[in-house]
């Protein structure tokens, strides 16, 4: 692991502004399939990275204070 990953893997994930699809799940409680779907589904805003779909949390927040 580079230095630069390190450090972005010490981070607690409250703290992170973009999380993995894993991270948000951890910090949501919903399911990582769950919110993979909403990612197919163009129902919330994400980036790849590194052949990884990322999460703003920005956005995370956004999406849940818009449930029902």
């Amino acid at each position: 692991m580079n230095k630069k990953n390190e450090l972005y893997f010490n981070i607690p994930v409250a703290d992170k502004p973009l999380l993995r699809v894993d991270e948000a799940a951890e910090l949501t409680g919903l399911s990582a399939g769950y919110l993979l779907g909403l990612i197919e589904g163009n129902k919330i805003a994400f980036l790849i990275i590194e052949d990884m779909y990322r999460i703003k949390r920005f956005e995370l927040n956004r999406f849940i204070q818009e449930l029902k």
